[in-house]
């Protein structure tokens, strides 16, 4: 609530929220309303976001980067594929990171409007082997987002390694709470 009192601050570019516990629709309306223009939004270590604050940031058309990190001892929610959808007017968006708010890689399938998107960042419970990445990009990426040049996968044990598949290049990394990852 107590943003709401930025409601009247213009040309804000960049937001970064960490730790913002509870953040819904109505915390995040004072950056998707006119006249401002954000270009870059991160929410890191938001507990228990609300589904609700997807709408908000659906509204933020200027957005060209938006990184929802998590870790996987974080409270938060998965995101159902209604919530998923407020991402599609994103239109100008081209970076993307989604760590730990899908239930499945396949809900990728939701965000059938991000076309310009390049860069996409995924974290998630279950931990994908070389098969299933293969099967992913063949069946949902590369089909999808026609303009992605990388796709970051991040997993708690994971290791740092790097291939392409198609166009494509794909690269795994580790990520554990408190890391500084590059994002864009």
């Amino acid at each position: 609530k107590d943003l709401i009192h930025l409601m009247g601050l213009t040309n804000v570019q960049q937001v970064h929220l960490e730790g913002f516990d509870c953040l819904s629709d109505i915390g995040l309306k004072p950056f998707s309303t006119t006249p401002t223009s954000v270009e870059r939004l991160v929410l890191k270590h938001c507990q228990d976001l609300n589904e609700e604050c997807l709408t908000s940031v659906g509204r933020m058309t200027h957005l060209t980067s938006l990184h929802l990190v998590h870790s996987a001892y974080d409270e938060v929610p998965i995101f159902d594929n209604e919530s998923l959808h407020h991402l599609n007017s994103l239109v100008a968006l081209k970076s993307l990171s989604l760590f730990y708010v899908l239930e499945d890689p396949s809900d990728l399938r939701d965000l059938w409007g991000l076309a310009s998107l390049e860069t996409l960042n995924i974290a998630l419970e279950d931990e994908l082997d070389k098969e299933d990445v293969d099967y992913l990009c063949r069946t949902t990426i590369l089909p999808m987002f026609g303009s992605l040049q990388k796709l970051r996968i991040f997993s708690e044990d994971g290791m740092t390694y790097s291939c392409r598949i198609g166009k494509l290049e794909v690269e795994f990394a580790p990520f554990t709470f408190g890391d500084l990852v590059y994002l864009e």
